[in-house]
């Protein structure tokens, strides 16, 4: 039961990352890919959120 549950979940992630590498290389406008972006907005939001962005007003 652990042991399927744990080869299902790695097929998941390697295919959601070959996803993400196809989408980022394929796209010509230079999209990140789905998990990219998911990524990518959340750390600006955590950024924005917690320490109030990455610019000085100084």
């Amino acid at each position: 039961m652990g042991e399927t549950f744990l080869v299902v979940a790695g097929v998941f992630i390697l295919a959601l990352c070959l996803i993400d590498i196809l989408w980022t290389t394929l796209w010509i406008d230079g999209a990140a890919g789905p998990l990219t972006r998911l990524i990518t907005y959340s750390a600006w939001w955590f950024i924005e959120t917690h320490w109030g962005g990455l610019t000085t007003n100084g």
